[in-house]
C-alpha cells in the first residue's frame, strides 16, 4: 500500500497504541485507496488487462510505439523555410539529447532503443555527420591539497593525482539551476552516490537519482552537494563522501578546471555543415518529474550558450526541442522549432523521418506555450478563472497557443455546417466541413472544434475544445472532416445543483487549425434549463468563490471544506449571486479568536447587505451557525465578504 511499507507499519502501529489514531482513522484511510483497486479490477482473477508476456514488445506494439512517436513532433516555427532538410548535405548534430534516449519512472525497458545520432548517421552515413554533445570536459581539483580526482578501472574516485590525466576527466551534464551528473571520461561510467562516491552507475536513473549532484559556487572555486543537498567532502583516505552537517565541512572546497569547452567546440562544429540541429530539453528524472517544480521557464543555463553559440553563426539552424513541456524562448532570434516529448523506443526514427520530410508533422500543443513565467499565476493557486490561466482563461499572446503545430503543406477549410440548428439534452452535435490539401505534399491535418455560449451570467471560457480529429489528406485532394460531441459536453457547473447542468442558450462553434486559428464558424441553440445567476437561497460553498485576496483554501479531518481568511485586509466574493429580497443571511464558520465580524457587501452598489458576528469557537475546524439579518436587494450581484480577523469560512445561504 505504500512505498516504505515497513516504516510506514511501525509508526501506524505506534500511533494506535498511543491512541493518536484508532481503527476507524484507519479504515477510513485505507477506503479510497481499496476501492480504487477495487474498480480497476487488481484484485480479480482474470480481468481484461491481463496481457501474455509473448506481446511484450511484439512487433504489433513496436509498430505502435514508433505511430506515437511520429504523430506527436510539433512543429512549432519554420519562418525561414528550413525544414525539411536536404539528405545530401552535411549536418551537424549538437546536443546530448541528440545520444540519449530518457526513461521516466514509468517506462518500461525496450529492446529496440535508437538514439536519434544512431538514426541519422545509419541514413546519412558517418562521414556526412558531425557530433559534438556540448558538454564541458572538466577535472576537479582540492582546493586544500591540490590533488586531483581520478578514477580507477573499478569506478572507485580518489583524491591522489597530482597531474591530469584521462583518469581524471569527467564530461560534465548540466541540467540547470546548478543541477549537473558528472561521467568520467575513462569507464564511460556516472558518479554515484554509494555513501562514497564511485562512477559505477550506467545512466542517470532511479526514484532517488544518486548520479544527480549540485555545484555551490564561491568565487574560483566550489563545492559538491549530493542528490540529498549535503555537502561533499575528502575524507583522509583521499575519498569523496557526503557530510550530514549543516554547514559545508573542511576539504570540500574544490576547483573546477575546463579541460575542453563544450560551448567552444559546439561553435567550431557549427561551421563544418550546412545544416544544424541543436538538440536541447530535460531528463525526465531531474527536471521534469513529480516532486520537482520548475523555477522558471528557461533552457538550462549550458543548453543556452550553445544555442546562442550556433544563433550567431547559422540563423538557419533547428532547435529541436525533447521535453514534457514548454519553454521560454527567444522567438525573434531563432526561425525554426521542433518539439517532442521524450518519446520512448522509436524517438530516433520519428525525429529523423520528420526533419527528412518523409512525413509531415502533425503534432499539436497539448498546452499553452507562455512568453515568460511573468504570465503564469502563483504556484499555490490553482483558480483558472481567476488567474486568466490556460487557453480557456488567457487574455495575453501565448508564444505558441494551444493546439498549435505547423505542417509542410497547407490546407484551406472550407464551409462548416451542423446537421441541425436546435439541440436539447441527450442529442449529439456534428459538425461537417471540407479540408483541402493546398500544398506541396500528402499530410496529416488536425480539425479541432470548439464552443462558447453567449449571454449566460457566469464566468465561462472564452472557448472550449469539444472535439477534434486528425484525418489524411493527399496532396492537391479534399476530406471530409466530421466532428462530434454530445450536447451535454456544454454543460457548466451549477453551484445550487453541485453537479454540471445544460444552460438554454446561443453558443458559438468555432472551427480551425488551434485554439487561435479559428477558421469557420457556426450558431447553434440549446434548449435547456434556464440559468438567471447562483440562487443563494441554497447552501453556497466558500470553496466555490471565483475571486479572493489573502484567502486560502483547505479541509477538516472530516473532509469539510472551507476558506481561511487571514484578517481584515482579505476578502472573498462570489459572483453573480441572484438576491431576491431576503431578510436572513445564515453563515457556518469558525473562529479560533475573539470574536469576528464579517460583513457582506453588494459590490456593484457597495451597498452593506449583512453584517454577522461570529463567536469564539476555539479552532480553525470547530464550525458553527450564525443567523443575521439581511437588507432586502433584488438582481444579481457580486458578493463581497471582509472580516474584522482570522475566520474560516464554510458557507452561507439568504433567507
Amino acid at each position: 500500500m505504500t512505498d516504505n511499507e515497513d516504516i510506514v507499519k511501525q509508526s501506524a502501529r505506534e500511533a494506535l497504541e498511543s491512541e493518536q489514531i484508532s481503527t476507524a482513522d484507519i479504515d477510513r484511510a485505507l477506503a479510497g485507496p481499496l476501492k480504487a483497486r477495487f474498480l480497476l479490477g487488481e484484485f480479480d482473477d482474470i480481468t481484461k488487462f491481463d496481457y501474455p508476456e509473448s506481446l511484450l514488445c511484439s512487433e504489433e506494439h513496436s509498430r505502435a510505439a514508433q505511430e506515437a512517436a511520429e504523430k506527436s513532433v510539433i512543429l512549432l516555427k519554420n519562418s525561414r523555410g528550413v525544414l525539411p532538410l536536404n539528405k545530401e548535405r552535411k549536418l551537424a548534430v549538437i546536443g546530448y539529447h541528440a545520444d540519449m534516449v530518457f526513461r521516466d519512472w514509468y517506462t518500461g525497458l525496450s529492446p529496440k532503443c535508437s538514439t536519434i545520432l544512431d538514426v541519422l548517421t545509419a541514413q546519412l552515413g558517418r562521414e556526412n555527420i558531425i557530433y559534438d554533445c556540448g558538454n564541458d570536459t572538466i577535472a576537479l581539483r582540492s582546493a586544500s591539497n591540490g590533488f586531483y580526482f581520478s578514477v580507477s578501472e573499478d569506478g572507485s574516485v580518489k583524491c591522489d593525482s597530482p597531474l591530469i590525466n584521462e583518469a581524471c576527466l569527467f564530461e560534465l551534464f548540466e541540467w540547470g539551476d546548478g543541477a549537473v551528473s558528472l561521467r568520467s571520461c575513462l569507464n564511460n561510467k556516472f558518479l554515484t552516490d554509494c555513501g562514497v562516491m564511485k562512477c559505477t552507475a550506467d545512466q542517470v536513473f532511479g526514484w532517488f537519482v544518486h548520479e544527480l549532484f549540485y555545484i555551490e559556487k564561491n568565487d574560483r572555486e566550489c563545492r559538491l552537494k549530493n542528490w540529498q543537498k549535503r555537502f561533499l567532502y575528502i575524507t583522509p583516505e583521499g575519498e569523496l563522501t557526503s557530510s550530514e552537517a549543516l554547514r559545508a565541512p573542511k576539504n570540500s572546497l574544490l576547483t573546477m578546471e575546463i579541460f575542453s569547452d563544450g560551448t567552444e567546440r559546439v561553435r567550431r562544429v557549427a561551421t563544418e555543415a550546412h545544416n544544424v540541429v541543436v538538440f536541447c530539453g530535460n531528463d525526465p528524472m531531474i527536471n521534469a518529474r513529480e516532486t520537482t517544480d520548475r523555477m522558471h521557464l528557461k533552457l538550462p543555463e549550458k543548453q543556452t550558450r550553445a544555442l546562442d553559440a550556433v544563433l550567431e553563426l547559422n540563423q538557419d539552424a533547428v532547435l529541436f526541442l525533447i521535453s514534457g513541456y514548454p519553454y521560454q524562448l527567444d522567438n525573434e532570434r531563432i526561425s525554426t522549432v521542433m518539439h517532442i516529448s521524450h518519446a520512448g523506443p522509436s524517438l530516433g526514427q520519428a525525429v529523423a523521418k520528420t526533419l527528412f520530410g518523409e512525413i509531415s508533422p502533425a503534432g499539436r500543443c497539448p498546452v499553452t506555450w507562455y512568453r515568460s513565467a511573468d504570465e503564469l499565476c502563483s504556484i499555490e493557486d490553482y483558480n483558472i478563472m481567476r488567474t486568466h490561466s490556460t487557453y480557456l482563461y488567457y487574455e495575453g499572446e501565448p508564444l505558441f497557443p494551444f493546439g498549435f503545430g505547423l505542417s509542410y503543406t497547407g490546407f484551406r477549410y472550407c464551409s462548416a455546417k451542423t446537421d441541425k440548428i436546435s439541440y436539447q439534452l441527450g442529442d449529439t452535435v456534428t459538425v461537417t466541413l471540407d479540408i483541402e490539401n493546398v500544398g506541396i505534399m500528402d499530410g496529416d491535418e488536425v480539425v479541432q472544434l470548439y464552443a462558447a455560449p453567449s449571454g449566460i451570467t457566469m464566468t465561462v471560457p472564452k472557448k472550449q475544445l469539444r472535439a477534434f480529429t486528425r484525418i489524411h489528406v493527399p496532396r492537391g485532394k479534399t476530406v471530409t472532416a466530421k466532428l462530434s460531441f454530445p450536447v451535454s459536453d456544454l454543460s457548466y457547473w451549477n453551484i445550487n445543483k453541485n453537479d454540471f447542468d445544460l444552460f438554454s442558450g446561443n453558443y458559438t462553434l468555432m472551427v480551425g487549425a488551434s485554439s487561435a486559428d479559428i477558421r469557420r464558424t457556426c450558431e447553434i441553440q440549446v434548449n435547456a434549463s434556464n440559468y438567471e445567476g447562483v440562487e443563494v437561497s441554497g447552501e453556497i460553498p466558500a470553496v466555490s468563490a471565483l475571486d479572493y485576496i489573502d484567502v486560502k483554501f483547505d479541509a477538516d479531518r472530516e473532509l469539510n471544506e472551507y476558506a481561511l481568511i487571514n484578517d481584515w485586509q482579505s476578502s472573498i466574493s462570489f459572483e453573480f449571486c441572484r438576491m431576491r429580497s431576503y431578510h436572513m443571511v445564515t453563515v457556518t464558520a469558525s473562529n479560533p479568536g475573539p470574536e469576528v465580524k464579517l460583513t457582506i457587501t453588494a459590490a456593484e452598489s457597495r451597498q452593506v447587505v449583512a453584517e454577522v458576528v461570529i463567536p469564539p469557537t476555539g479552532s480553525m475546524t470547530k464550525f458553527t451557525t450564525v443567523n443575521a439579518p439581511a437588507e432586502p436587494v433584488d438582481g444579481v450581484f457580486t458578493l463581497r465578504m471582509t472580516t474584522s480577523g482570522m475566520l474560516s469560512l464554510k458557507s452561507f445561504k439568504f433567507s
